[in-house]
């Protein structure tokens, strides 16, 4: 069985018609920077640890796999997704922390610090964090989340960038954003190579794929909506703005 859709493609056609990619400064709020910036930062804590889980996950597949076919199709898969591990470990394969840890790095310098007991979480970050976790204990799913995530990962820190530079930061301290923007771009070509070669070598799993891409476009595409009210100080329970979620 095949895709019916591009992934990456079916991914950004649902998701950039959210009203987060069309923030402008006159809506942006920096009396909400600091809610904004601890919400993302578990999403970013949650994401990072969890491409490195599924790396782990395939690797112990690939050694518990006794076909010899199965076991090259999976160490193959591991080799792809092998850099963008690196990547969560260490920014720009080689630096000298985890990627998450330099976000809250630099909320600290630019004035918004992630604060360790905040408890305000609005119930659409919780649920994506929730699809993260479960994503990244299946292989399939993970791919599918990873291909989802690196369709739209660079346009979102392109707007985290706006809205933190409207809330005073200078360009020049925001060293995690403007990093993640460049590491996305490589991301991007290389996520849409998975789930390609995934079901090259496991054709029954095509329905799955579709299914995890629309329920993860979906969860992705309320998160999105809440950040953009975030961004905007709306931060008490409101009905979401209209967005493409079927």
């Amino acid at each position: 069985m095949e895709l019916k859709f591009d992934l990456a493609h079916h991914a950004k056609t649902r998701i950039f018609k959210n009203p987060y990619f069309q923030l402008n400064e006159e809506q942006i709020d920096p009396s909400a920077t600091s809610t904004f910036v601890n919400n993302w930062s578990l999403i970013t804590r949650t994401l990072g640890l969890g491409v490195l889980s599924l790396t782990g996950l395939i690797a112990r597949t690939a050694n518990q796999e006794i076909n010899l076919t199965k076991q090259k199709h999976l160490e193959k898969l591991l080799q792809n997704l092998a850099p963008q591990s690196i990547d969560e470990l260490g920014m720009m394969r080689g630096g000298e922390m985890i990627h998450h840890r330099m976000f809250e790095e630099q909320c600290r310098r630019i004035g918004t610090p992630i604060l360790p007991g905040f408890d305000g979480f609005f119930p659409e970050i919780l649920k994506l964090r929730e699809d993260l976790l479960t994503s990244f204990n299946d292989i399939t799913q993970g791919l599918v989340m990873m291909t989802i995530v690196g369709s739209i990962l660079t346009d979102i820190f392109l707007m985290q960038r706006k809205i933190l530079i409207a809330a005073g930061a200078k360009n020049s301290d925001l060293i995690y954003t403007n990093l993640h923007i460049d590491v996305e771009l490589d991301h991007i070509r290389e996520s849409d190579q998975f789930v390609a070669q995934y079901l090259l070598d496991y054709p029954h799993e095509a329905e799955r794929i579709i299914v995890a891409a629309e329920r993860y476009c979906e969860t992705w595409d309320h998160c999105l909506a809440r950040l953009w009210q975030i961004s905007c100080g709306k931060t008490t329970a409101v009905n979401l703005p209209h967005s493409n979620v079927m």
